[in-house]
């Protein structure tokens, strides 16, 4: 699973799933539906986020630290089958400005 280019992390909370009480992590430009959830999460230790795509079964988890102007980390791919091999990648990415009135923060990464 890759993830998307951009992103708009959001202030509100899902209402279902994977989503629920959790805040809302949107692709740009918003495209189709799709199976897996997204949401992001405050990093728990430090200054950074946790960002997430799942279906339940497959997914990516992206966990960002601030670092000067940029946010970087690490991208750990889950499935629900055995691992035959580990996966994981570097992850950057940059802040973005907000579109008009929309008060969110978006990010661009790889």
């Amino acid at each position: 699973m890759t993830a998307p280019q951009q992103i708009e992390l959001k202030r509100e909370h899902g209402t279902e799933g994977f989503e629920q009480d959790r805040f809302l992590l949107r692709a740009l430009p918003s495209g189709p539906p799709t199976r897996r959830k997204a949401y992001w999460l405050p990093e728990t230790e430090g200054n950074g986020v946790v960002l997430t795509w799942t279906d339940g079964f497959t997914g990516l988890t992206v966990k960002l630290s601030k670092n000067q102007k940029d946010l970087s980390g690490w991208a750990h791919p889950h499935f629900d089958g055995p691992r035959l091999v580990p996966r994981i990648a570097h992850a950057t990415a940059r802040p973005i400005p907000c579109t008009p009135n929309s008060g969110e923060q978006q990010t661009s990464g790889q």
